[in-house]
C-alpha cells in the first residue's frame, strides 16, 4: 500500500491498469522452464517502444492454478500504473488485441495469447483514497488449499513437488519503474519466501499443502508494502 501510495503522491494524474498474461498449460516437467520464459518476456515487453512511453511503473505476480489433467496453467497478473496520455488517442493506446501481439512477441509464441487488460477505476464508497483502494482489490489473488488439496495423497504430493521445483529459483513477485524505485526509497525489503521441502514424507500431505498456500498469501499481503 505504501508503494501505490507514495507512487500516486508523485504522479496524481497517472492512472492504473490490471493486465493478465497467459500461455498454453505447461507439464510438471516444464513449469519451471515456462515460468522463467514468462519472467524474461515480461522485462522486453515493457522496453518495447508503445509499452515503454506511458508506462510509469509496475509490479507484478506469478500465480499457477492446477488443470484436473495434471497439467498447470501458469500466468502473470500486473499491475500497471501509466501516464493519462496512454488514454490520449491509438498512437498512445494499447487495447486487448494488441498487447496480445505484444505478449506474443515477447514470448517468442507460434499462436496467439490470452490477455486481459482493464482499466481500474475509483470505487466512491471507499472515500478519497478509492482509486489506491479499487487498485490494492483488483490485484488480490489467493490460492486456496482447497483449489489443490484432494483425497488422492499421491497426486497432492506430486502437486506439491511439482510447484515446488517449478517455482524454486524464481522471483513471484517483483517491481518496475517508479514502483522499483520507491521500494528502495522507503528500504522496503523484497519478500520472496521459498516453498517447502517435500523430501520429508512424515509430513501429512494436508500440512504441506497449507504451508505452500501459506507462503503464496504471504508473498501476496506483502504485493503492496
Amino acid at each position: 500500500m505504501q508503494v501505490l501510495d507514495e507512487a500516486h503522491k508523485q504522479r496524481k494524474t497517472g492512472r492504473f491498469l490490471f493486465l493478465t498474461l497467459t500461455a498454453e498449460n505447461a507439464s510438471g516437467e516444464n513449469l519451471k522452464q515456462e515460468v522463467r520464459k514468462m519472467g524474461r518476456a515480461i522485462s522486453k515487453l515493457f522496453q518495447y517502444k508503445k509499452p515503454a512511453k506511458n508506462l510509469l511503473g509496475y509490479v507484478r505476480s506469478t500465480e499457477i492454478t492446477i488443470n484436473k489433467n495434471g497439467t498447470y496453467h501458469q500466468h502473470m497478473h500486473v499491475l500497471l500504473f501509466v501516464k493519462p496520455t496512454y488514454f490520449k488517442d491509438s498512437a498512445n493506446y494499447i487495447n486487448q488485441a494488441e498487447w496480445s501481439k505484444l505478449w506474443q512477441r515477447a514470448m517468442k509464441l507460434d499462436y496467439q495469447p490470452i490477455v486481459n487488460v482493464e482499466a481500474v477505476r475509483s470505487n466512491k464508497a471507499k472515500g478519497k483514497n478509492s482509486l489506491i483502494a479499487s487498485a490494492q482489490e483488483t490485484a488480490k489473488y489467493q490460492v486456496k488449499s482447497k483449489d489443490i488439496l484432494t483425497n488422492d495423497q499421491e497426486r497432492d504430493l506430486q502437486v506439491v513437488e511439482d510447484l515446488e521445483q517449478g517455482l524454486a529459483g524464481s522471483r513471484q513477485i517483483s517491481y518496475g519503474g517508479l514502483f522499483k524505485e520507491i521500494r528502495k526509497q522507503l528500504q522496503l525489503e523484497d519478500v520472496d519466501a521459498h516453498l517447502i521441502n517435500v523430501d520429508d514424507d512424515k509430513v501429512k500431505i494436508d500440512e504441506m499443502v497449507r504451508e505452500v498456500v501459506a507462503k503464496w498469501d504471504y508473498q501476496r499481503k506483502n504485493y503492496f508494502v
